[in-house]
């Protein structure tokens, strides 16, 4: 690895994020920013790491990793597929209804 591999990882992280979670905020007509949502969605995914090697250091005797870690991607791919599908949804409804108001 060079000394920009995690620029090259972390960064694109950040700005989708930013985009997604500033688009959230302005179509509901939030006042905010998006520091407090990155923060709870940071916090997160770190409690999920910790909680995924706390469950393999104290709980786990022989499990196949590789095994549960395609399943998870999946899964998590999977919903992650449907909530994008129900946010456009929604949010596509939402836009609907406000161009009806300003006619």
């Amino acid at each position: 690895m060079d000394d920009y591999f995690w620029s090259r990882v972390f960064l694109p992280y950040i700005l989708l994020n930013w985009i997604i979670f500033d688009r959230f905020i302005a179509t509901f007509s939030i006042t905010g920013n998006v520091g407090y949502i990155m923060y709870l969605s940071e916090a997160t995914g770190y409690l999920g790491s910790v909680a995924i090697m706390l469950f393999k250091n104290f709980f786990s005797t022989q499990f196949d990793w590789l095994q549960y870690f395609m399943n998870l991607s999946l899964i998590g791919g999977s919903i992650g597929l449907l909530l994008c599908i129900s946010l456009y949804r929604l949010l596509s409804y939402k836009v609907a209804i406000h161009s009806l108001r300003k006619t």
